[in-house]
C-alpha cells in the first residue's frame, strides 16, 4: 500500500461527539471523506475490522458515538447503495473496483446497523440490564436500520457472499476445511473425585 493511499481509510473514523465539541481540525483540515472513494481491497478489510472492533466495544459498555458511530460510512448509506449508484463515478480501476464500496462495505454498514438495532431492542426490554449503568442506549438520532427488515439485510449480505464466490481471487469451493483434532481432549476431574490426582496429572 502507497503512503498516499495509506491514509485513506482512516478519513472513515472520526473523533469526538458532534454534539459535545467540534473537535480539532488543525490548520490544515483533511477533505471530507468521498464514500465513493475506491479502495484496494486490503483497505476495505481494514475498514471492516475496525468497524467489528467498534460494535465490539459498544458491546462491552461504551457509547455509540465513541464506538460504532465513529464509521464515517453510516451517514453515507444513501450514496454508497448499488441500487441508487451515483453516476458520477469516475473510471474503472481494475486493483479498486467500486463494487468493493458498493456491493461489499454497503451490505455490510447495513448488516451493522442491524445488529446494533436488534441488540439495541434486546437489552431495552431486558428488566436487568440498566441503562447508563450496564449499557449506553443512545443512539445520537442516528438511524441504525430500524424500519428495516431483518430478511432484506440478509439478502444483501447474501448477495455479498455470492459476489465473492465468483471472484477469481476468491478461495476454490472444494478447499478443504480446517481440521480440528477433539479426540485428545482431557478431561478435568471433578471435585471429590477418588481419582482426581492421577486424571489431573494426565491433564496436565
Amino acid at each position: 500500500m502507497g503512503i498516499a493511499g495509506a491514509t485513506d481509510p482512516m478519513k472513515t473514523l472520526q473523533i469526538g461527539e458532534p454534539r459535545l465539541d467540534t473537535g480539532y481540525a488543525g490548520e490544515n483540515p483533511s477533505e471530507p471523506l468521498n464514500p465513493l472513494t475506491p479502495l484496494l481491497p486490503e483497505e476495505v478489510c481494514w475498514i471492516l475490522d475496525r468497524a467489528l472492533a467498534a460494535e465490539m466495544e459498544w458491546h462491552s459498555g461504551n457509547m455509540l458515538a465513541h464506538t460504532v458511530l465513529t464509521l464515517t460510512y453510516i451517514y453515507e448509506l444513501g450514496v454508497i447503495d448499488a441500487d441508487y449508484l451515483s453516476e458520477y463515478i469516475s473510471e474503472e480501476d481494475p486493483e479498486r473496483p467500486v463494487e468493493l464500496i458498493v456491493g461489499i462495505l454497503g451490505p455490510y454498514i447495513q448488516g451493522l446497523l442491524k445488529c446494533v438495532d436488534l441488540t439495541w431492542r434486546e437489552l431495552r426490554n431486558n428488566e436487568l440490564i440498566h441503562d447508563a449503568e450496564d449499557w449506553q442506549s443512545d443512539k445520537c438520532e442516528v438511524p441504525v436500520m430500524e424500519g428495516v427488515p431483518v430478511s432484506f439485510v440478509i439478502e444483501r449480505l447474501q448477495n455479498v457472499v455470492n459476489f465473492i464466490g465468483m471472484s477469481p481471487k476468491s478461495v476454490p469451493i472444494d478447499f478443504p476445511p480446517p481440521i480440528i483434532m477433539l479426540t485428545s481432549i482431557p478431561q478435568f476431574p471433578k471435585s471429590g473425585d477418588s481419582h482426581s490426582t492421577q486424571e489431573s496429572s494426565y491433564a496436565r
